[in-house]
């Protein structure tokens, strides 16, 4: 797989999703920081705790093409796989934190808001995110996978 299409499939995902948010309001509505940062820290921490810097930069290698045997292809794709679900479990725990911060401040209509607003926003970060990388990088993994087996046999 040529690594440019790749790229220029990232590039025209992350413009539909871009022009999506553009077009439905203001983008600055879908900025917050807070579960920004619970996202992005949170998913390469999970994975440190399974798996050595060293592999996981070997998972970006290998996400964008190259030649590897098959036992570090399928190493590849189970970093991916966590990365995933760790994403969306990240998404998941955002949301419960969100919606607990919510129902503390039910007696004050004007927290509610905001602490709703903190809940879905974590949980669409984590979606997006694994859409936008991981999943993309997972399926091209596993399709050289399938293309090394199909030769072999």
């Amino acid at each position: 797989m040529n690594p440019l299409y790749f790229f220029v499939g990232e590039f025209i995902l992350l413009l539909v999703i871009a022009a999506t948010l553009w077009f439905g309001g203001t983008i600055s509505i879908f900025i917050d920081w807070p579960s920004l940062i619970f996202i992005l820290v949170g998913c390469p921490a999970t994975l440190l705790m399974s798996f050595s810097p060293q592999e996981i930069a070997a998972a970006f290698r290998h996400a964008v093409g190259g030649e590897w045997d098959l036992d570090e292809q399928r190493r590849s794709a189970y970093i991916w796989e966590c990365a995933v679900r760790n994403l969306l479990l990240l998404g998941a725990v955002g949301t419960i934190i969100g919606l607990v911060q919510m129902l503390q401040n039910l007696m004050d209509p004007s927290q509610i808001g905001p602490a709703m607003c903190a809940a879905v926003i974590t949980f669409l970060y984590g979606v997006v995110f694994s859409i936008v990388f991981p999943i993309p990088a997972l399926y091209a993994i596993k399709k050289r996978i399938q293309d090394s087996s199909i030769e072999e046999n």
